[in-house]
C-alpha cells in the first residue's frame, strides 16, 4: 500500500477492513507453511534404547545402564553405557558414537570405552540389546556386550546375558 492508498482508506474508513483482510492472508500463509503448528516435533532422534539390568551371564553377574539414541539431525548416534561385572569386579564406561541399528525388539550400538576397571580404555564396546517384555512379565530381557576394535552394528541373534533384575527398553 503507498501512502497515497493509504491516505485515501483512511479517509474513506476502510483502513479497519484492509488492516484486516491483510492479517488474515498473512495468518493463512503462516499456517500452511506450519510455523504455528502445534504438532509439529522437534527434531530428534526416533530409535533409542535405554534402561538399565542385572543379568546372569553363565557364572557371572553382569550390571549394564544405557541410553543409546539412533541418528539424531544435529548430533548423530549418542548416549552412554556402562558395564560392571559383579563377580569379577571389573567395569568399564563409554559413549555410543559410532552406530545404532535397531530393529523390532533388537538394537545393536557400538562406542568407545572412556574409563575403565580391568580393560584397557583404547577399545570400542558393542552391545546388542533384546527387549522381551516390561519389568518382570513374560521372557527376560536379553544382552551381549562385547570388547575389541573396528567393531560394527549389524545382526545379532545370540544374548548370552538373561536379565533378573530391571528393565531395557528398545523404542
Amino acid at each position: 500500500m503507498t501512502y497515497t492508498q493509504y491516505q485515501g482508506a483512511v479517509k474513506r474508513g476502510n483502513l479497519t477492513r484492509w488492516v484486516l483482510i491483510t492479517v488474515s492472508a498473512l495468518f493463512a500463509v503462516a499456517m500452511s507453511l506450519g510455523i504455528f503448528s502445534q504438532t509439529q516435533a522437534a527434531p530428534g532422534p526416533k530409535l533409542k534404547t535405554t534402561g538399565g539390568m542385572t543379568a546372569a551371564a553363565g557364572a557371572a553377574e553382569i550390571q549394564v545402564n544405557m541410553n543409546a539414541f539412533g541418528e539424531h539431525p544435529k548430533k548423530g548416534v549418542f548416549g552412554n553405557f556402562s558395564y560392571a561385572n559383579n563377580t569379577a569386579g571389573i567395569s568399564f564406561e563409554g559413549d555410543v558414537n559410532q552406530c545404532y541399528e535397531q530393529t523390532g525388539n533388537v538394537a545393536v550400538f557400538v562406542g568407545e570405552v572412556t574409563d575403565a576397571n580391568g580393560f584397557a580404555t583404547d577399545q570400542e564396546f558393542r552391545v546388542a540389546v533384546q527387549d522381551n517384555s516390561a519389568g518382570g512379565s513374560g521372557d527376560p530381557d536379553r544382552a551381549r556386550v562385547q570388547l575389541g576394535e573396528n567393531l560394527e552394528c549389524g545382526n545379532e541373534t545370540n544374548f548370552p546375558a538373561v536379565r533378573t533384575a530391571g528393565n531395557l527398553t528398545v523404542h
